[in-house]
């Protein structure tokens, strides 16, 4: 377990992340990167690109004691902006067929 006790939450880890580190762009944004730095050189350089907050996130969360991943995929734009526009209506009643 990690000492940090104030580390032990989810959104506390996350919100330690997001004020701590200076988020770098993925170069090119559609590729995958070279390399993957240790979450120890991350925190040292206080600075890393998506990657790199997913692995020092998923490192405190596993200190933690939670079960964390580190996932990585493509999405389609209706996911990633949570459009939900051309999806069924799950309120809606659907008609009784009369046989």
């Amino acid at each position: 377990m990690l000492p940090f006790s104030e580390l032990f939450q989810w959104n506390s880890a996350s919100d330690f992340i997001a004020d701590h580190l200076n988020y770098e762009l993925l170069e090119p944004a559609h590729e995958l990167p070279k390399t993957l730095w240790s979450p120890t050189k991350v925190l040292a350089d206080q600075r890393g690109n998506s990657f790199d907050y997913a692995n020092v996130l998923c490192s405190l969360l596993i200190g933690a004691g939670y079960d964390a991943y580190v996932v990585s995929g493509y999405a389609t734009r209706e996911i990633c902006y949570m459009d939900t526009t051309r999806l069924p209506n799950p309120y809606v009643k659907k008609r009784q067929e009369v046989c």
